[in-house]
C-alpha cells in the first residue's frame, strides 16, 4: 500500500507566510512561545523543503534517464544486455553494503575569523562550493537566520539605508561564505573508502531471534545503553575496552551517539533557558574554528579544547573557571541549584530522568524532561523487533538520510492523509488503475491452422494468432511457475542457436533429473565428476551386450583416458604403479566436444542434432581418433565393428546427456532460488558447479505440498497409588522398588496377571549323582514384585538364577545342581498356565515399548503449540513424589550401613582377614545371601545369582558368594556418592518442572537405568478431552470407519512405529493369555462436537484450519481421575496432505503487457484545499510511476552529479588530529562516532 499524489502538481501551501525579523529574534531553540508564529514557522518549512525537494528531483530525474535500468532500456548499444538484466534484478531494496573514510578540517581553531581550507576545488568543479552556491543561492535567499545568526542583511538598522541591490549582494556573498566555510568543503576527505565492519546489529544471532545479552551481563545493549547514566555511557570512548563500551555493532554505536546527542541539546536548551549561555555561543563552541580558545593559565596562554559536549558533562563550576560560562554566573539560581545538590554538571542532573519521578529545578524543565523521555521511549520501542528485520531498519533509516529523495516525497503525501482524516468524515472511493509504457502496434500475427468452433466466430472469418507466443507453463507452485517463466525466456531469446547449441534450453524430465542427482550424489561422497562418467560409461559397455560384446574395450579406454593421480610430495618409487579403475570420461567429452567444435555453432550446419548424430557422420569422421584407436585395436568382423562404433557411441551421447542433465539442473536451481529471493543460494549453486564442489540438494526438483501438521502423542494412562498398594496376587511387601513406584509395579502386576498362574519346574540333584527331583513352583512362592522383575537388565538367565537363588535360600540347599527350563511347565497342568519364557516375553515387550518413553505430565493432554508455565507445566504432585525418591535414597543408606555392620564385612574390611581366608558360618551364609536379596530389590543386577556350585571346597563357594556381596557395597556406595550430589544439586522448589526431571533421574541413579519413577499429576482443563471419551460410539471422533478402525490403525502403524509394534505384541499376547485389556481411545485437540479423527479417513466435507494434537490413550477411563500417572511412549508428527494446492500459471505475452499492480495506491488531493479534477488522478498515476523509477536511484549514481561532496552518507564527528598530543584522553567529555570501530568480533 502507496500513499501517493500528483507530485507534479503538488503544493504543500497557497503561500509563504511572512516571518518579521523582530518575531524571528524571540524564537527559541526548542519552543515558539506564540501558536501563530509556529503555524506560520512550520508552514515555511513545508512550503521551503518542499522547493528544496522539487529542485532536487531535477537531479534525480536526469541520473533516472541515464544510470537506471528498466525494462523499457536493457538493451542498450554497447552494452551487454544479460548483464544488465542480471544488475537490474540484482538491485537490493535497501543498503547492505556500508563504507566510510575520513574528512580532516585543516583549520587550526583560534578565536577570530579565520578563512578555513578551500583549495580543495576548482572554481569550474561541478560538485565545488561556487557551482553549489550558484545552484542553491536562490533557495538559501529566501530563508530567515535569526536568532541563531546576526547577519548584516538582516539587520534593520543597516539595510534601511541600503539599496535592494547592496541587499541582494550582501546575501549573496553571505551565503557563499557560508557554503564555503561549511565543513563539507572546508575539510580535505580522503580519497579511498575503508569498508565498514560487518557488524551491523548482531553478528552471530540468527536474523529472526531477538538481540542476545551482552556478554557477562544481564540485559541487551539497547536496554543496556537506557541503563546507564550518561557518563557511563560515554565511557570515555573507549571503544577496544568491553568493561565500558560493550559493543561495537553499528546499530549500538549510532544509538549511543544518538542518545548522548539527546542529551546535550536537552542541557544546551536548558542553559540557554536560564540565562547561563548566549545563542551564538551555542552555535560557535565546537564548531570547525572555534574548538580551541586560548586562556590566560598559569602566567601564560593555554590553548583550551571547547566542545558542545563540555557543557554537558563538565562541573559547571570548571565551565566557570574555563570561562565558558558567562562572567558572573556564580549568582545563577540554577547554577547554584546544580553545584548544590550534589549534580556539579548538567549530566548528573538529566540522569534523574531514569527515575520515574525526577526532582526537577522548576515546572518549566518538565517540557525538555518529556521530550528525552520520550527519545528513551522510542529507542526501547526498538527491542520489539528481530535482528534482521532491525537491520534492515537502521538501512531504511540511512538510506533516507543519505539518497532516497522518493521517500522524503512521500512523507508529504502522508502527512497530508493523516491531516485530511482528522477533518473529514471517513469513507474512501475505490478504483482501479493501470500504465502502458511504450505502447506499439503488434503487426507480426498469422491465421491459425484450425478455425474455432463455429459458436466462437461467425462462419467463415479466419482466426489469428501469434506465431511467437509460447503459450503457457502450468507449474507445481508459483515460484516454479516464475522460474518456467524465466527460463523459457531465456531461451526463446537465444533460439536462433537451435535446441542443442542454446546454452539456456533446459530438459528437465524424469529420468534427466535421476541422471543429474546421481552425479551429485557422487560429488557429494568424494568423487571427482569424470570418475562418476567414466563409470557410467563402463556401465553401459558391459549391461548392453544384445546388440555386441563390449567388454573388451573397458580396459583399452582405461589406458586411454586414465583418472589423473593426485602427486604428493611423500609418494614412493617403491609402491605399485597407479591403475586406473574407471575411464576419466570428463575428457573423454573434452575430446569430443573439440572434435565437433560444440561451443562454435555457426561451423554446424545441424544445430538441432545430437552428439551421437555428430559423430555418426560421415563415416564418423568426427570421432576424435583416441577413441578409433581404441576400438579398432580389437579385432572385428567389418558389421560388428559398425555394430561396436554405433554402441560406443550411443554410450558417449548417454554421458553427455548425463553431464548436460547436470548442468540443467543446477542452472534450474539457481534461477529457482533467484526469483525466490535468495541470492546467496542462487551463486552457491553456479560456483559449486564451477568449482567442482558439491551442489546442494536442488529444490527446484520438488512439488511442494501443503497440509495439516497433527502430533500424535501415545500414552499410557496409570492410577495413581500409595506406598503400601500392591497388585493382586503379588503379595510380598519388601520391595524398595515397589514402595517407590507403586503406580507402575501395580499396572505391571495386573498386566502379568496372578503370579500364582505362571508356573515352572525346578530340577535338583546331587553333584554326585544323576537322578533328578522335579519340584513345582509358581512365581507366588517366591518374594518379588513385578517391577523387580522388570527392571532386570539382562536376559531371561538372569531371572532364571535369580529364582534359583531364592530356592536355594529357601530350601538352605547351597550344594546341589539346580536348573530351571523357562518354557517348562508342570506336566499335570490342565489350566494352559504361563510358563516363565512366555512371561518374560510379554515383559520384554512392555519394556521394548516403554524404552523411549517419558513421564508424562498434563501439559501433555494439551494441544501442542500451546504456551505452557515454566513453573509447573505438568501439574505434579511435587512434594509426594520428592518424599518417596528421598525414602528410596534413605533406604540404600540403611542397607549400606546393615552391609557394613556385619562382622565378615568389616573383618575384611580392617584387613584382619582376607576374603580368600574367612571361615563363615551358616548363620553368616544366610545373612549375605539375605542381604544380595536385599541388593536385587536395590536394583542391583544378577545379586542372586549365588556363584555356590562348581568349587571343590564348600567354602569357596561360601567366599564367592562374600565377594559378590562386596561388589554389591561398592557399587552402592558408588550409587550413594552419585545420588547425593544429585540431590545437593536439585533446582530450587520454584522451578518445579525442572526439579520433577532432576528427581525422576535421582531415582535412576538410587535404582539404575531400567527404573521407572513416576509423579502424579493434576488433570488441568481436560474437559475437551473427557468429553470426547464420553461420547458414544456413533457419535466418537473415530466414527467415520469401521468399530475396530482404531485396532486396524494400531495393526497398521506397527509396521513403520517400533514403540508401536511392540504395543501390538503385547496386546496380542495379553489377549492370548486372558490378562486385563488395554484399551485404546483417541481424542483430539482442538475439538468441537461433530468434529472427526484425523488419524483416521474423515468426510470430505469436515475440513477445519490450523493444526492438530492427537491423544491415543491406553486406559483412557484413567484421564477423570482427580489424580493420575501417565507415560508418554511415542511422539510423532504427521502432515495430512491438502486437498487443494495452489499451483502456478506462467503466461507468454507481449512485452509490454497487463501486469496487475503490485500495489494498491491510496491517492490525496495534491491541492491544500482537498478539491479533486480528472487530471489529478491521472498524473498520480503517471507520476508515481515516474518516482518509482526514481527510487531506483542507486547511492553510486551521486557521484557522477553536483552532490558528490554531501550525497550519499551520513557524518559523524571525531576527535581533531592535532589534539592528539595534548592530553592523556584527546577526546575528553567529546562523544565520538568513529565507524572505524564497527568491529567484526571473533565468535
Amino acid at each position: 500500500m502507496l500513499v501517493t499524489t500528483a507530485w507534479s502538481r503538488f503544493e504543500a501551501a497557497y503561500d509563504l507566510p511572512s516571518v518579521s525579523l523582530a518575531e524571528a529574534a524571540n524564537i527559541k531553540p526548542w519552543e515558539v512561545a506564540n501558536a501563530n508564529l509556529e503555524k506560520r514557522l512550520q508552514q515555511r518549512y513545508d512550503m521551503r523543503l518542499w522547493d528544496v525537494l522539487r529542485f532536487l528531483k531535477l537531479t534525480w530525474n536526469d541520473l533516472m534517464k541515464s544510470h537506471v535500468i528498466h525494462a523499457g532500456n536493457i538493451k542498450v548499444n554497447g552494452n551487454d544486455d544479460e548483464t544488465r538484466f542480471m544488475e537490474m534484478l540484482g538491485l537490493q531494496a535497501h543498503t547492505i553494503d556500508y563504507f566510510f573514510r575520513y574528512g580532516l578540517n585543516l583549520t587550526v581553531g583560534m578565536e577570530g575569523n579565520h578563512p578555513g581550507f578551500t583549495t580543495n576545488f576548482e572554481k569550474d568543479d561541478e560538485y565545488g562550493p561556487i557551482k553549489v552556491f550558484n545552484r542553491v543561492k536562490d533557495l538559501a535567499s529566501a530563508g530567515i537566520y535569526k536568532p541563531s545568526f546576526d547577519f548584516l542583511d538582516e539587520d534593520p538598522a543597516v539595510v534601511n539605508s541600503w539599496k535592494p541591490f547592496q541587499i541582494d549582494d550582501a546575501r549573496f556573498s553571505r551565503i557563499q561564505r557560508q557554503i564555503q566555510d561549511n565543513r563539507m568543503y572546508s575539510a580535505r576527505l580522503g580519497e579511498d573508502s575503508l569498508t565498514l565492519g560487518n557488524n551491523l546489529v548482531q553478528q552471530y544471532t540468527e536474523k529472526d531471534e531477538k538481540l542476545e545479552l551482552l556478554e557477562g551481563k544481564t540485559s541487551d545493549y539497547i536496554n543496556w545503553i537506557l541503563q546507564q547514566n550518561s557518563s557511563a555511557l560515554l565511557g570515555s570512548n573507549d571503544f577496544e575496552n568491553p568493561a565500558k563500551i560493550p559493543d561495537v555493532s553499528l546499530l549500538f554505536m549510532m544509538l549511543r551517539q544518538g542518545l548522548l546527542q539527546a542529551y546535550q541539546k536537552t542541557a544546551l536548551d536548558l542553559l540557554q533557558l536560564e540565562g547561563m549561555m548566549l545563542e551564538d555561543v551555542r552555535r560557535l563552541t565546537g564548531s570547525r574554528d572555534k574548538y580551541l580558545t586560548l586562556q590566560w593559565i598559569s602566567n601564560k596562554y593555554a590553548r583550551i579544547y571547547s566542545t558542545k559536549w563540555h557543557f554537558l558533562f563538565k562541573n559547571l563550576q570548571d565551565l566557570s573557571e574555563d570561562y565558558k560560562l558567562p562572567v558572573g554566573v556564580g549568582n545563577n539560581d540554577f547554577y547554584k541549584y546544580i553545584n548544590n545538590t550534589g549534580h556539579r554538571s548538567i549530566a548528573r542532573y538529566l540522569d534523574t530522568i531514569r527515575n520515574n519521578n525526577p526532582v526537577l529545578y522548576k515546572s518549566t524543565h518538565k517540557a525538555h524532561f518529556d521530550r528525552l523521555k520520550a527519545y528513551r521511549e522510542s529507542m526501547a520501542f526498538l527491542n520489539n523487533y528481530s535482528v534482521g528485520e532491525l537491520e534492515r531498519l537502521m538501512a531504511e533509516h540511512i538510506d533516507l538520510c543519505s539518497y532516497r529523495l522518493d521517500a522524503w516525497h512521500h512523507a508529504y503525501a502522508a502527512k497530508r492523509v493523516f491531516q485530511q482524516r482528522k477533518n473529514t468524515k471517513t469513507g474512501i472511493y475505490l478504483g482501479a488503475y493501470g500504465f502502458v509504457e511504450n505502447l506499439k502496434p503488434d503487426s507480426n500475427k498469422a491465421k491459425a491452422d484450425k478455425n474455432l468452433d463455429e459458436f466462437m466466430l461467425p462462419k467463415g472469418k479466419p482466426v489469428y494468432h501469434d506465431p511467437d507466443n509460447q503459450g503457457f507453463i502450468h507449474a507445481p507452485s508459483i515460484n516454479h511457475a516464475v522460474t518456467a517463466a524465466a527460463l523459457r525466456n531465456a531461451y526463446v531469446n537465444n533460439r536462433e542457436e537451435g535446441d542443442v547449441e542454446n546454452q539456456l534450453a533446459v530438459n528437465l524430465s524424469s529420468s534427466r533429473i535421476r541422471m543429474a542427482l546421481h552425479l551429485m550424489e557422487g560429488i557429494r561422497n568424494g568423487q571427482e565428476t569424470g570418475a562418476i562418467l567414466g563409470f557410467q560409461f563402463e556401465r553401459g559397455l558391459h549391461d548392453r551386450h544384445a546388440i555386441v560384446e563390449l567388454d573388451r574395450f573397458i580396459q583399452p579406454f582405461r589406458k586411454a583416458y586414465p583418472l589423473q593421480q593426485p602427486v604428493t610430495e611423500t609418494a614412493s618409487s617403491d609402491k605399485p604403479p597407479y591403475v586406473s579403475l574407471v575411464p576419466d570420461g570428463l575428457a573423454m567429452l573434452d575430446d569430443v566436444y573439440k572434435a565437433i567444435d560444440w561451443v562454435n555453432p555457426e561451423t554446424n550446419a545441424s544445430k538441432d542434432k545430437t552428439v551421437a548424430q555428430l559423430l555418426k557422420e560421415n563415416n564418423y569422421n568426427k570421432l576424435p581418433s583416441k577413441i578409433k584407436n581404441v576400438i579398432d585395436s580389437e579385432s572385428l568382423p567389418p558389421a560388428q565393428k559398425i555394430k561396436a562404433y554405433d554402441q560406443i557411441i550411443e554410450e558417449i551421447d548417454r554421458m553427455a546427456d548425463a553431464f548436460d542433465a547436470l548442468g540443467d539442473v543446477a542452472l534450474s536451481e539457481s534461477v529457482y532460488q533467484m526469483v525466490a529471493g535468495n541470492h546467496v543460494r542462487a551463486g552457491a549453486v553456479m560456483d559449486a558447479l564451477a568449482d567442482g564442489r558439491a551442489i546442494p540438494d536442488p529444490e527446484v526438483i520438488l512439488t511442494p505440498r501443503t497440509g495439516k501438521v497433527v502430533t500424535h502423542r501415545l500414552i499410557l494412562n496409570l492410577k495413581r497409588k500409595t506406598t503400601s498398594d500392591l497388585p493382586d496376587g503379588w503379595s510380598f511387601t519388601g520391595s524398595v522398588r515397589a514402595k517407590t513406584e507403586p503406580a507402575f509395579n501395580c499396572w505391571l502386576g495386573e498386566t502379568l496377571g496372578d503370579p500364582g498362574d505362571i508356573r515352572f519346574v525346578i530340577r535338583t540333584r546331587e553333584t554326585d549323582q544323576t537322578g533328578e527331583v522335579l519340584v513345582d513352583k509358581t512365581l507366588a512362592d517366591f518374594d518379588l514384585q513385578p517391577i523387580d522383575i522388570y527392571s532386570m537388565p539382562g536376559q531371561m538367565d538372569e531371572l532364571v538364577q535369580t529364582l534359583i537363588g531364592f530356592y536355594r535360600l529357601q530350601e538352605q540347599d547351597f550344594h546341589s545342581i539346580i536348573t530351571i527350563d523357562p518354557e517348562d511347565v508342570p506336566s499335570d497342568a490342565t489350566d494352559h498356565p504361563m510358563s516363565l519364557a512366555e512371561m518374560f516375553t510379554l515383559v520384554r515387550h512392555i519394556r521394548n515399548m516403554l524404552s523411549n518413553a517419558r513421564m508424562a505430565g498434563a501439559s501433555d493432554f494439551r494441544k501442542a503449540d500451546e504456551e505452557e508455565s515454566l513453573a509447573n507445566a505438568g501439574m505434579y504432585e511435587i512434594a509426594e513424589f520428592e518424599a518417596r525418591i528421598n525414602a528410596a535414597r534413605t533406604s540404600l543408606q540403611l542397607f549400606i550401613n546393615q552391609v557394613e555392620s556385619e562382622s565378615y564385612i568389616s573383618s575384611v574390611a580392617d584387613g584382619s582377614v582376607s576374603a580368600e581366608e574367612i571361615i563363615l558360618t551358616t548363620a553368616d551364609m544366610n545373612d549375605i545371601i539375605q542381604n544380595l536379596s536385599i541388593g536385587l530389590y536395590m536394583g542391583f543386577p544378577n545379586s542372586m545369582n549365588l556363584p555356590v556350585v562348581g568349587h571343590a571346597d564348600p567354602l569357596e563357594g561360601q567366599r564367592a558368594c562374600l565377594k559378590q556381596l562386596m561388589g554389591v557395597l561398592k557399587e552402592a556406595k558408588k550409587r550413594k556418592t552419585e545420588a547425593d550430589k544429585a540431590f545437593a544439586a536439585l533446582p530450587p522448589a520454584t522451578n518445579q518442572r525442572l526439579r520433577v526431571e532432576k528427581l525422576e533421574e535421582l531415582g535412576t541413579l538410587v535404582f539404575g537405568k531400567g527404573f521407572r519413577a513416576l509423579a502424579a499429576f493434576s488433570k488441568h482443563d481436560l474437559s475437551k478431552v473427557i468429553q470426547q471419551l464420553d461420547l458414544p460410539s456413533e457419535q466418537k471422533i473415530s466414527r467415520f470407519e469401521k468399530p475396530l478402525a482404531v485396532e486396524n490403525w494400531i495393526r497398521q502403524l506397527a509396521h513403520i512405529r517400533p514403540v508401536v509394534s511392540e504395543l501390538h505384541k503385547y496386546r496380542r499376547m495379553a489377549d492370548s493369555f486372558d490378562l486385563p485389556e488395554v484399551n485404546i481411545q483417541p481424542a483430539q485437540l482442538p475439538w468441537d462436537p461433530g468434529d472427526f479423527w484425523y488419524g483416521l479417513s474423515y468426510p470430505a466435507s469436515f475440513e477445519k484450519e490450523g493444526d492438530f494434537t492427537s491423544l491415543v490413550l491406553l486406559n483412557d477411563q484413567i484421564v477423570k481421575d482427580t489424580l493420575q500417572c501417565a507415560l508418554l511412549l511415542d511422539e510423532w508428527h504427521e502432515i495430512i496432505p491438502g486437498t487443494h494446492e495452489t499451483t502456478g500459471v506462467s503466461f507468454h505475452y507481449n512485452q509490454p503487457g497487463a501486469t496487475a499492480p503490485q500495489a494498491v495506491l491510496v491517492a490525496v488531493t495534491p491541492h491544500p484545499d482537498e478539491k479533486w479534477t480528472w487530471d489529478d488522478l491521472v498524473y498520480t498515476i503517471t507520476d508515481t510511476m515516474e518516482m518509482a523509477k526514481i527510487r531506483a536511484v542507486e547511492p553510486d549514481h551521486l557521484e557522477q552529479t553536483w552532490l558528490n561532496q554531501i550525497l550519499p552518507s551520513v557524518y559523524a564527528e571525531v576527535v581533531p588530529p592535532q589534539m592528539r598530543n595534548e592530553d592523556s584522553n584527546p577526546l575528553g567529555v567529546q562523544s565520538v562516532l568513529d565507524f572505524a570501530n564497527v568491529k567484526v568480533k571473533e565468535d
